[in-house]
């Protein structure tokens, strides 16, 4: 593929992969001038049950279709059915999922949460059924990404992003139902687009459900699931806990501060939509060209990881400045903690790239292993440190949540030395120690800033989003001059 029509295809996959999960980012100011912390405390139980189900109605088809689809997308007949399979297994598995537990969801939920606010019928069937058709619509946007149709793919999402902005609008502000409106409006907005495209392109294909490839599917991965869903668990357990020794208004707060941190996670996400594809492709004919494929796969991993370090800063400190200044009142108390919040994404921006190459050989057994023992110690943690230091406890604790995943699955990729031909990725000297610097700022930070003027307090970030970020673009920039000069003296040689 051309080097521009790369470029731009990534930037769309970015942007727009951008837009449809981070809606609720997108619709803070909405949020904050109509809805009070204890509303916004009903949408994080939302987003915590949509989450939940979103990794379990499908039983991992989605991860399965956009592995599955380097093996058929030459044969534009066979990579239809699978992508048919994998959208009719949605609506049976879901369907089934779904009617079984509307017998017990009422018990569930009053279980799981302590208060009553938060019912099953009101709130809770429109979380499950929105976290179903997000599951399609992120097979059907795989399914275009993959083969790098950047105008269907942008059409698809800015269709989608714009119908659920549009619901959640008219449910919260028009109607005025508060959190309701934005529950049930996500519902509408996603299930309106659905519809229409799945119209539209049956209308053109034949509806097709294959038998054996939806058992290849499923045996890679339902084995996906359980790490899934322990991951879901893992990233909810602080608002469960925060639900259960809290109250709703501090839930509310954290689950702000949450959905702005998130954002890191969006990106990352949205970035490895974009660079995933390339990356596999390079893996598939590496050993057609070993030395030129294993250096686009270094390269488009170090990009990867140096613009999800970049990101990660300008979040965590423009991000801060922005709360306390740029906000009302009720939601300033977030600026305190979201920090931390935010750095926990560093070591997850590590962990993504090391799962890459065991996701490529089909090695995915050990990732339920990695989350069982993360979620043990977890447990603990939370416990122990919320009750003595309080919300600093369970940022703490999420930081350290994310970075024993990193190290449990780099140390299982050496170990199994799944990543020979890619020795160095891990070589990432200059990503590493400016991870480790900038760490190292945000807890000097903590400790000098009660010693600080409290309006010169979260100013002082502002020093690292100039300093750290310029490091890792120093890093990209000569790298890219490197691979000119290469391209430059091959060709005068010539």
């Amino acid at each position: 593929m051309p080097k521009k029509k790369l470029l731009f295809n990534s930037a769309i996959y970015i942007i727009l992969g951008f837009l449809s999960p981070a809606i609720n980012f997108i619709l803070l100011p909405i949020y904050t001038k109509y809805l009070e912390a204890s509303d916004y405390a009903l949408i994080t139980q939302s987003m915590m049950i949509q989450s939940l189900f979103a990794n379990f109605l499908g039983f991992g088809i989605a991860v399965a279709f956009s592995r599955f689809y380097y093996d058929y997308y030459k044969d534009k007949e066979k990579l239809n059915e699978i992508y048919s399979t994998a959208i009719v297994s949605h609506f049976i598995s879901g369907g089934i999922v779904i009617v079984l537990f509307s017998l017990i969801g009422d018990w569930v939920i009053q279980f799981s949460f302590k208060n009553n606010v938060f019912t099953y019928w009101q709130f809770g069937i429109f979380s499950i059924l929105t976290a179903l058709l997000y599951n399609i619509q992120s097979v059907a946007l795989n399914y275009y990404r993959n083969q790098e149709k950047a105008l269907q793919y942008a059409g698809l999402a800015i269709l989608f992003f714009l119908s659920v902005a549009t619901s959640i609008y008219i449910g919260v502000v028009v109607l005025e139902t508060k959190a309701r409106g934005s529950i049930v409006g996500r519902f509408i907005g996603t299930l309106i687009p659905i519809i229409v495209y799945l119209i539209w392109y049956y209308y053109k294909h034949p509806i097709k459900y294959n038998k054996i490839f939806n058992k290849k599917m499923l045996i890679y991965g339902l084995p996906i699931v359980p790490y899934t869903i322990l991951n879901v668990v893992i990233d909810q357990a602080d608002r469960f806990t925060i639900e259960r020794f809290f109250d709703m208004r501090f839930l509310g707060l954290y689950g702000f501060g949450f959905l702005i941190a998130s954002v890191n996670e969006i990106f990352l996400n949205s970035l490895s939509s974009a660079i995933n594809p390339q990356i596999f492709r390079n893996m598939i004919d590496i050993d057609i060209d070993f030395g030129s494929n294993r250096k686009k796969i270094i390269q488009l991993m170090s990009l990867y990881i140096s613009t999800g370090l970049i990101m990660n800063i300008a979040i965590t400190t423009i991000g801060t400045i922005g709360i306390y200044y740029l906000l009302n009142e009720e939601y300033r108390p977030v600026a305190a903690f979201f920090p931390l919040l935010s750095i926990a994404y560093i070591p997850r921006v590590f962990y993504t790239a090391y799962v890459m190459p065991a996701m490529y050989n089909k090695n995915t057994k050990i990732m339920p292993l990695i989350n069982i023992v993360t979620f043990l110690i977890s447990i603990v943690l939370f416990i122990s440190l919320s009750r003595i230091i309080g919300i600093y406890g369970i940022c703490i604790t999420v930081i350290s949540i994310k970075t024993i995943q990193m190290i449990l699955m780099h140390t299982y990729i050496v170990h199994k030395n799944l990543h020979s031909k890619q020795q160095p990725l891990f070589n990432l000297n200059t990503e590493k120690i400016v991870s480790l610097l900038f760490f190292a700022y945000i807890g000097l930070w903590y400790l000098l800033s009660n010693q600080l003027n409290e309006s010169y307090r979260y100013i002082s970030l502002a020093p690292a989003f100039l300093i750290f970020p310029s490091i890792l673009l120093k890093k990209v920039f000569n790298m890219m001059e490197i691979n000119h000069l290469k391209i430059l003296k091959r060709y005068t040689n010539k």
